[in-house]
């Protein structure tokens, strides 16, 4: 899902990057990408004209840095690594960034970044906006977004958005408002049976019922009692979007939870109003592994054809298993396999330019360099869908079919060893993670091959995920490796 929630700062991973060492640059905090040598020589930053990489701004004369075992090191007397000082030499770790001078200075992110043609287009770039605002907690994040866009885009930008955002009827928001009160007095009521079966002696039947019933409403109670402020605020509050539509921004506001048939609306108006543009879809609201904005990622496959790319403004939206299923849709994705903030992507970094390349997979490795000043999640991956069906997957199958006969002990240990993506079960892996623990054998480096090419871009800490508890459509060899390891 995604929640309101302060990003961590970037830590030492037990695992390298997992991706090609050349595609590895700095962003410095306005999104240039700069290049640093990777060959294990040492190298400075700073504001002095020696410095491979230099910053007016920088406080000190120079920091120095150098790339070793596939991580950036780094060293200063007024340098920072992932907000600490580092007077000696300082792993940055995936995803980390170093800050010349005080806390308060621009940071240098570490991202990896694929290199494609980066022709622009002055093409029209219709954005099929579909924003599911019911949940409290992430409610006022996904309401201001289009209006976020109706201000962001003047009359000659190239993007045109086309779409619906979803509020949740009021009655039904009144109703989960009460939910904690009317589960409270369901579980004063079996404390009632409780006390009338003491009292007509013990009556074991109506005692069990009782107790049963307290125990039950007042659980329903506790668990609802947190977002019945939020509920109360969605039922009171106005529902008018200030400010849309706009001439560049059609947005519509509907009192209604997500339906499909309001999704596939939006889609095809986007089609209709603008046939020769690119085509990108946008869900932002909520997201589990098979849907986002409470569209499941089967519909979109089978409504969507032909988009370019399909950005996941959710969280856990960068797992294999349900972009598996958007593979049919469009070209690229882009997405997070963590958590994602409730405020959701930076839109007016991603969307700002007045031009965008004209390749699909230039085009998602632009808006994920544009979004990483912006922070909205642990992790930011731009994916290249094609690689992801026809490269990643098999290359997967292999793998299984390999693991499944190796020693399962180090297997698990490499699988229990990974880092774990999602918040509540602890079931998602990230991929990179556990290739890195693995063995190194062919059909491992194959797979490690075959993720590069997948991940065209990635900010953070986290490539892509995969479900312990692996859905049908995984290849069958996969789900038995998994259902090995658990036994």
């Amino acid at each position: 899902m995604r929640i309101q929630a302060n990003i961590q700062k970037p830590r030492m991973a037990s695992h390298g990057l997992s991706l090609e060492p050349a595609r590895q640059r700095l962003l410095t905090a306005e999104g240039e990408a700069l290049r640093f040598p990777i060959d294990g020589s040492s190298f400075f930053l700073g504001s002095h004209q020696e410095c491979v990489i230099r910053r007016e701004d920088a406080q000190p004369r120079h920091a120095e840095a150098r790339w070793r075992e596939g991580t950036l090191w780094v060293r200063g007397e007024d340098t920072l690594a992932n907000g600490r000082a580092c007077k000696d030499w300082t792993p940055l770790g995936d995803g980390g960034h170093i800050q010349l001078g005080d806390i308060n200075q621009p940071a240098l992110s570490l991202a990896v970044l694929s290199e494609q043609n980066s022709t622009p287009s002055n093409q029209t770039l219709a954005l099929t906006y579909f924003g599911d605002a019911t949940a409290p907690n992430i409610a006022r994040g996904v309401e201001n977004q289009p209006g976020r866009l109706s201000r962001l885009l003047s009359e000659n930008s190239p993007v045109q958005v086309q779409g619906v955002l979803l509020r949740g009827g009021r009655l039904n928001h009144l109703a989960k408002a009460a939910l904690p009160v009317t589960m409270a007095a369901v579980g004063l009521g079996g404390v009632g049976a409780c006390v009338a079966g003491l009292i007509h002696g013990i009556n074991t039947p109506l005692l069990v019922m009782g107790g049963i019933t307290a125990l039950g409403g007042g659980l329903a109670a506790y668990s609802s009692w947190q977002d019945a402020p939020g509920h109360w605020k969605a039922a009171t509050r106005r529902a008018e979007l200030a400010g849309i539509p706009s001439q560049q921004v059609q947005v519509t506001s509907l009192a209604a939870a997500p339906s499909a048939k309001q999704f596939d609306q939006a889609w095809k108006k986007s089609l209709s109003n603008w046939p020769q543009a690119r085509q990108v879809v946008y869900l932002s609201g909520h997201g589990y592994q098979d849907r986002a904005a409470g569209i499941s990622f089967q519909h979109v496959a089978e409504t969507v054809k032909g988009a370019e790319a399909i950005l996941l403004d959710a969280c856990n939206g960068g797992q294999i298993e349900g972009l598996l299923k958007l593979a049919s849709s469009a070209r690229v994705a882009v997405c997070s396999e963590h958590t994602v903030r409730a405020s959701g992507f930076p839109l007016d970094a991603m969307f700002g330019p007045k031009d965008f390349p004209q390749d699909s997979r230039a085009l998602a490795t632009s808006l994920v360099q544009s979004a990483a000043k912006g922070r909205p999640a642990e992790s930011l991956v731009a994916v290249d869908l094609e690689a992801l069906k026809n490269k990643l997957l098999p290359s997967l199958e292999k793998l299984a079919r390999r693991l499944k006969h190796a020693d399962k002990l180090e297997t698990k240990e490499a699988l229990d060893s990974s880092e774990k993506t999602d918040t509540t079960g602890q079931s998602t892996v990230d991929l990179g993670s556990f290739l890195a623990q693995l063995p190194q054998t062919p059909e491992v480096a194959a797979t490690q091959q075959a993720l590069n090419e997948t991940v065209l871009a990635m900010v953070g800490h986290g490539t892509l995920s995969f479900d312990r508890y692996s859905p049908t459509h995984m290849p069958e060899s996969w789900r038995e490796l998994m259902n090995h390891l658990r036994r």
